[in-house]
């Protein structure tokens, strides 16, 4: 059990990530932190915290598309942040050829992460 957890309380704010929840850009496109909703919470049983409309596993899991639970908007702007990133990242290292220098600092890194 997460150390936050031990923690809460009725009246803290969690935000829950409810994939069901969606909002869109002009353009159509998905809003990734839209996902993201704060509630307060309003009960912590042995199992579950009840926030809102949401009972949500203190482990993180939850009903009806509930993929995450965050203590922190830090937590949460964190989750975007690498949503949001990550696959241009990774296409950006893949479009590299030749760059032995840069691979092997990006080895020496992604090595502490085995």
């Amino acid at each position: 059990m997460r150390e936050e957890v031990k923690n809460l309380k009725p009246g803290n704010a969690i935000w829950i990530k409810d994939t069901n929840r969606r909002g869109y850009d002009d353009q159509g496109r998905l809003i990734y932190r839209k996902h993201w909703i704060k509630q307060t919470v309003e009960k912590v049983g042995r199992k579950y915290i009840y926030a809102g409309n949401y009972r949500v596993d203190i482990n993180g899991s939850g009903d009806f598309g509930v993929s995450g639970v965050a203590f922190s908007l830090e937590e949460v702007e964190r989750d975007c942040w690498l949503n949001n990133n990550r696959q241009k990242i990774i296409s950006k290292i893949e479009r590299l050829r030749s760059s032995y220098g840069l691979f092997k600092k990006l080895e020496e890194v992604l090595g502490e992460y085995e």
